[in-house]
């Protein structure tokens, strides 16, 4: 990403469905305002204040694996 963000592939604790996203704590160095503490103290990211989707990693896929907002050439 243009950001210096990296993209990762995980799962929530208890689930078997992966995803796609950005780690909280690197998010924080670099737009804090897209990221808030939860009540269970989870931080949590507004992907939408990233201008970026939150993606299972199946939708990754079938968009065409790429890292959101590249061109494909990086």
């Amino acid at each position: 990403m243009e950001s210096g963000l990296g993209f990762y592939r995980f799962e929530y604790n208890g689930s078997r469905t992966t995803y796609v996203g950005v780690i909280a704590q690197e998010v924080q160095a670099i737009a804090p305002r897209a990221v808030h503490r939860a009540k269970d103290g989870y931080l949590r990211v507004d992907y939408r204040l990233l201008g970026v989707p939150f993606q299972t990693f199946g939708q990754w896929q079938a968009s065409g694996s790429r890292i959101p907002g590249s061109t494909g050439r990086d």
